[in-house]
């Protein structure tokens, strides 16, 4: 799969944009060291892909983190307003933009760039001080880094290393005033690698499991057209330009407030679901109501909207796997949910919300998912796999087609929660995480519309990214309001 993203996709595919808050005014120097010491307690920040292995980095290759000031003309939506809108910028250059791609390698193939980076965002000198949006910080990944509980790691390791920093510098100031200097923190401990996803989720059926599952997903892209016949497609699809230089992505965000979450979480509970399938039947509904897929066909007794979603690997996973709560790359692929909308659904949205957590909670669905998507890597790492991906990139009918829309429910972001809580507790005096904002860059293959959800201290931050032209950005816009809307009527 790495080699298929590295071929078809933009190096970075995923922006992470972390609003920072800080009583004080932030420096560079602060944000870029945080950065690096996230980075020296992640050995997943300290790999190198290698065809289909990880090398570890040498020593000198630091990270690359650029700074920027934010124009004063841009200071009045803000500086996370500003990254967001700089991460778009970023991540719409794609393939062969701003960042290389693939990247530069020595002989053998090793590359001389760690496979991420980072962005700082500052006030201009002088700015009136925003204590509640002080500075952002974006974390660019490629998608094997970027699952939900790997991006709720590094922001909380970024609140740690900033809390680290702070101790160190008050130890110091201590010290030479003549004051007795307190006993050092205890180290950060290190997060090691993830284990080899395919021993994670080995392909069932032993030694023939991957040529049967290689034969079975062969016959599935067969079957598809008939399996699927109930399930609604994109409304009035125009063929996209071929070239992927022609096709652009776009992100709109919006911001669920705390009470209207709590609401809704608990009225999903109420009806015997959660929040994430809640979301997933109110994003069907809203691409229903906005018109992104065609009217259910008159007569017939079901239809369906498609929705993807993706897959950690910690789900379902044996408890001596080797995944940890901090294991940074755990993204293992996703599963296609059918989600039942009738016109029942515009008043009354837990009913699909159930049908979807009764796919999704179906006992061994997900695993059986990631196990299959470990075959379709197989298979993708294959000159045929390879060949048909690359003919489906291609193709202008299947260009931003090759997933329906999605829905990444990252949730709490219970790690960054904590480390907000550290600090807290500790006085307040190191800056915070106080809302993530996921992006992700789908242009070239993928779907139409992502939805990514992030909710760290009760509010939600919703983030719709969406594919042009197959989808206008007025339409996305009305999408995202459109899931806002629902969940407030629904909570």
């Amino acid at each position: 799969m790495r080699a298929s993203e590295r071929d078809y996709g933009s190096t970075f595919r995923i922006a992470a944009v972390l609003t920072l808050a800080s009583a004080t005014p932030l420096a560079a120097s602060d944000l870029t060291a945080a950065v690096a010491a996230v980075a020296a307690r992640h050995d997943a920040l300290r790999t190198l892909a290698v065809g289909d292995t990880f090398v570890e980095a040498p020593p000198t290759l630091a990270p690359c983190v650029d700074v920027a000031v934010v124009p004063p003309g841009s200071m009045a939506a803000g500086v996370t307003a500003a990254a967001f809108d700089a991460a778009q910028a970023v991540l719409a250059g794609g393939v062969g933009g701003a960042w290389a791609n693939p990247p530069p390698a020595a002989p053998g193939g090793v590359p001389t760039v760690l496979p991420w980076r980072a962005g700082v965002f500052l006030p201009p000198p002088g700015a009136p001080h925003n204590a509640a949006d002080a500075a952002a910080l974006v974390w660019y990944t490629p998608h094997y880094l970027s699952d939900g509980t790997s991006i709720d790691a590094l922001a909380a390791a970024t609140v740690d290393a900033l809390a680290a920093a702070a101790a160190a510098a008050a130890a110091a100031a201590a010290a030479a005033a003549g004051g007795a200097s307190p006993p050092p923190p205890p180290p950060l401990a290190v997060v090691p690698l993830a284990p080899p996803l395919g021993a994670v989720y080995p392909s069932p059926g032993g030694p023939l499991g991957v040529p049967l599952g290689m034969a079975r997903f062969l016959a599935m892209e067969a079957l598809t057209p008939l399996l699927t016949w109930n399930r609604r497609r994109l409304a009035a699809p125009r063929g996209p330009p071929a070239k992927p230089a022609d096709r652009s992505s776009t992100a709109r965000d919006a911001l669920v407030p705390a009470a209207v979450v709590r609401r809704f979480a608990a009225a999903a509970k109420a009806a015997g679901t959660t929040v994430g399938c809640a979301l997933v039947a109110a994003t069907a509904a809203a691409l229903d109501a906005v018109g992104v897929v065609a009217p259910a066909p008159a007569g017939r007794r079901r239809s369906t909207v498609a929705i993807d979603v993706p897959i950690n690997a910690r789900v379902g996973a044996p408890a001596a796997s080797g995944l940890h709560p901090t294991t940074v790359g755990c993204y293992v692929g996703s599963a296609v949910v059918d989600v039942p909308v009738t016109a029942a659904t515009a008043d009354d949205l837990w009913p699909a919300a159930v049908a979807v957590f009764g796919t999704v909670h179906t006992a061994g669905y997900r695993r059986f998912q990631a196990e299959s998507f470990g075959v379709l890597g197989e298979f993708l790492s294959t000159g045929l796999g390879r060949s048909m991906l690359g003919a489906k990139v291609a193709s202008p009918s299947e260009q931003g087609r090759l997933m329906p829309p999605g829905v990444s429910n990252i949730g709490r972001c219970t790690l960054t929660d904590a480390a907000n809580a550290r600090v807290a507790d500790g006085g307040g005096g190191s800056p915070t995480v106080t809302a993530v904002r996921l992006m992700d860059w789908e242009a070239t293959m993928g779907a139409p519309l992502i939805l990514y959800s992030c909710t760290v201290g009760g509010d939600m931050a919703l983030v719709l990214t969406a594919v042009q032209p197959l989808v206008p950005t007025a339409t996305a816009d009305a999408v995202l309001a459109e899931v806002v809307r629902r969940m407030e009527a629904a909570a």
